[in-house]
């Protein structure tokens, strides 16, 4: 009887602890998984595959793939406008271009003549209120002159003072405007020609005076002009008093284009119509058909 009881004592108890274990995993917070297995009446549960983020570090690597790609992007472009600049090539001009181009930059209504400088060399000079920026724009177009005549050479710089063939003369726009109201010019000298913009401001003036066996042609400049606009009248007024009186209406990137413009250096064209007048084929004096009659033979 004693053996009895003390059996089923026992089995109460394994009975007892069956059931605290299976109250113990019921209550563990990762509940039931199909992987889980229980040890020794202690439950273990078996790391769960969902839990796979690792991809996510490969998702970091596809950030650098897309910065190498915008990189790759503009070295292509880069390359690209280097292309289009290398491919750039300068405009070539017929001799019937260049030719028609004299003939409308040496003649205009009042020079019916060329009118070319005649002697070997020609000085430049400044005087007024002119600027070093003055003088270096003058110094360069001197210094390519010479490039392109083989008849006359000029100074490579302008001389300082009144003592030239042609003197550019720096005067403000209210001086200009008193030159304008001087008849006593007009009546010992050829009449001067006054050059105004669009706008009706006296931009510069020119004029001649005769001395004896000699003489000066005088560029009075309104000193009030500033940037480009000031160095294209004034080169301007250089050319003019070389045998360019005229102007032109089909190249903008002229300094002779006839549109108001502000162009400070001979365009290409401008240069070889240059050539021509200063090489040994044009003579000073000549008339247009004279002119027109040579250049198409």
């Amino acid at each position: 009887m004693k053996r009895r009881m003390l059996l089923t004592g026992i089995i109460i108890l394994l009975v007892l602890a069956e059931c605290v274990a299976i109250a113990e995993y019921s209550v563990s917070p990762e509940g039931f998984n199909s992987n889980s297995s229980v040890v020794n009446g202690t439950s273990h549960a078996t790391p769960s595959p969902a839990i796979t983020k690792k991809p996510v570090a490969n998702a970091t690597t596809v950030k650098p793939t897309a910065t190498a790609t915008k990189t790759n992007t503009t070295t292509v472009k880069t390359t690209a406008a280097a292309t289009v600049k290398i491919t750039a090539t300068p405009t070539v001009y017929t001799s019937a271009q260049v030719s028609q181009h004299l003939i409308d930059i040496a003649f205009d209504p009042n020079t019916p003549t060329i009118s070319k400088a005649t002697a070997s060399t020609e000085k430049i000079a400044m005087t007024g209120s002119y600027t070093d920026t003055d003088m270096a724009g003058l110094s360069t177009f001197q210094q390519k002159f010479n490039l392109h005549s083989s008849t006359l050479v000029l100074p490579d710089t302008p001389i300082e003072g009144s003592q030239g063939n042609i003197v550019i003369n720096y005067m403000p726009e209210s001086s200009l405007e008193s030159l304008t109201r001087d008849t006593s010019y007009n009546n010992i000298n050829t009449k001067q020609i006054v050059n105004r913009d669009d706008n009706g401001v006296i931009c510069s003036i020119y004029r001649t005076t005769n001395y004896s066996s000699t003489s000066t042609n005088l560029v009075y400049l309104n000193s009030d002009l500033t940037e480009n606009i000031r160095g294209h009248y004034s080169l301007r007024g250089v050319l003019y008093n070389l045998g360019f009186p005229g102007e032109t209406g089909k190249y903008p990137d002229s300094i002779f284009y006839s549109e108001q413009n502000s162009v400070v250096n001979l365009s290409p064209i401008d240069w070889k119509a240059v050539e021509l007048m200063y090489g040994t084929k044009i003579k000073n004096g000549m008339s247009l058909s004279t002119v027109k009659s040579m250049l198409t033979t």
